[in-house]
């Protein structure tokens, strides 16, 4: 199952919905959470420290592409 929490316009709680939603289905089987914000709030806010010059998934991809 792929679950796409998504949506232009910011501050309508996505990220505390994905945090939500994660926790929950981690409760019963394994989840896997992939965060494609520039900001990293939901690394932060699932408690993963982002250490300075760490690469994240923007500059991955556009390295890639």
């Amino acid at each position: 199952m792929i679950i796409a929490v998504t949506n232009q316009k910011g501050g309508v709680a996505k990220t505390t919905s994905t945090i939500a939603l994660s926790g929950l289905l981690a409760e019963s089987s394994s989840c896997l959470v992939v965060d494609f914000d520039t900001q990293g709030n939901l690394t932060t806010g699932l408690g993963i420290k982002i250490q300075p010059r760490q690469i994240n998934l923007l500059s991955l991809l556009s390295r890639i592409f």
